[in-house]
């Protein structure tokens, strides 16, 4: 173990930034009420669900799948305060209908959704769009019983070319994501509790017509948060690949895909920082592996292993290598910062995660950090003695400043 300080001033910056770019407990909330609310629309007597769709959670069931099932869902990007949820509606499939109907029926069958700004059916899901949230609805026509838990096949069905079906199970992925990561220690959660309760932001608006059981305990169908290190991390990487891909004709790694990689990854007991780095390793040796081979990687779901979890990405070796490169830059940022100084560290933040939870980030750190010194928001700027204030200017030079307490990596994975 090592002997200095391993929960420095990054590792701080970094849990306040995943604060900041996560569903708060108020907006789980929201989002648990349209999930409760999904079922009820489907049961309507105009519904193509209606008769299909059994009123009894053993017979059929609609669940959270993705990241609201591995407590992963974050905001979409800098500037963009939309959440994409997903859902899962698990039910026996009528045999009358064809592969091509199903999601035709669900589409026709969630039309008039309540506070829906747009519906649109896409190529495995219908995605109901609201002001600051999408929810992603898929199918899964259920295996016969006897069945691993929640197994079946959900459809494929583009505008052109024949409908494939696809052997599924979200639900089996997010009990094992969440078994296999390791929960945090006391202190880690308590740092956790504290930065929600100053930096936490709520996104969907309680005057929703559905928010009136906001107020309620989430259902089974959502699943309590996972605050492992892990999670944390791969929040953070999220969050980065939504703004490198942002503007970019590529696709960016499947988020289901960079989920089995935080696991992958383990555990790293020099803190945050190393997590978010080892993650980047993993990726990063994962893409140069399928660039040497041409093909994969074949990732597969641990709880069904028929399921390719990356079965649309990567296509081609222009995908792996920019992925590859991509986890390079991370990591190397991430090198830098630690050698930086906080103007350095604030601009290198924005530019990995956003100008504004970076600059948030930093006041809080230094309000924090200054909390102890009469209540001076301030902070001496290394090598050039300047101190900085909450507004991350530089004022005059006083004095030279002690060196920052950022910690070297280690992996339990090279």
């Amino acid at each position: 173990m090592a002997d200095y300080d391993t929960s420095p001033a990054l590792d701080e910056l970094l849990l306040d930034i995943s604060t900041m770019i996560e569903l708060s407990d108020h907006d789980r909330k929201i989002a648990a009420s349209r999930y409760r609310k999904l079922k009820e629309f489907l049961l309507r007597p105009e519904s193509h669900f209606a008769d299909v769709l059994e009123d009894d959670d053993t017979d059929s069931a609609i669940y959270a799948q993705g990241s609201m099932a591995t407590s992963t869902t974050i905001v979409s990007g800098e500037n963009d305060d939309r959440f994409d949820i997903d859902a899962i509606v698990d039910l026996v499939v009528p045999i009358t209908w064809s592969d091509d109907e199903v999601l035709d029926k669900l589409y026709e069958s969630l039309e008039g959704f309540p506070d829906a700004h747009e519906i649109e059916r896409c190529t495995r899901c219908v995605q109901i769009r609201f002001a600051t949230m999408h929810m992603d609805v898929t199918v899964l026509d259920r295996h016969s019983e006897p069945r691993q838990p929640r197994t079946g096949e959900i459809f494929h069905s583009p505008d052109e070319g024949p409908t494939e079906r696809v052997k599924s199970n979200p639900y089996g992925f997010a009990r094992w994501f969440r078994t296999s990561v390791t929960y945090p220690a006391r202190e880690f959660e308590e740092s956790i509790t504290a930065s929600r309760k100053s930096l936490a932001v709520n996104r969907l608006s309680s005057r929703s017509t559905i928010a009136k059981v906001d107020q309620e305990e989430l259902p089974p169908g959502v699943p309590s948060r996972v605050d492992a290190q892990e999670v944390i991390a791969l929040k953070l990487m999220k969050r980065f690949l939504n703004l490198r891909y942002q503007n970019s004709e590529l696709k960016k790694p499947p988020s289901i895909y960079v989920a089995k990689m935080a696991v992958v990854a383990g555990y790293q007991y020099l803190g945050l920082t190393e997590q978010l780095d080892s993650l980047a390793y993993v990726i990063q040796e994962d893409m140069q592996n399928a660039i040497n081979a041409n093909c994969g990687p074949d990732r597969r779901n641990p709880s069904y292993t028929v399921e390719v979890l990356n079965d649309r990405w990567p296509a081609t070796n222009v995908d792996r290598t920019a992925a590859r490169d991509e986890m390079a830059a991370l990591r190397k940022s991430i090198q830098e910062i630690k050698e930086g100084s906080l103007t350095q560290i604030s601009k290198m933040l924005t530019e990995l995660f956003g100008e504004n939870v970076a600059k948030r980030s930093v006041e809080a750190t230094l309000k924090r950090r200054t909390a102890g010194q009469g209540g001076t928001s301030s902070y001496q700027e290394k090598g050039t003695g300047a101190v900085l204030g909450a507004s991350i200017l530089p004022a005059p030079a006083i004095a030279k400043a002690p060196k920052q307490d950022f910690h070297s990596g280690y992996y339990k994975n090279k």
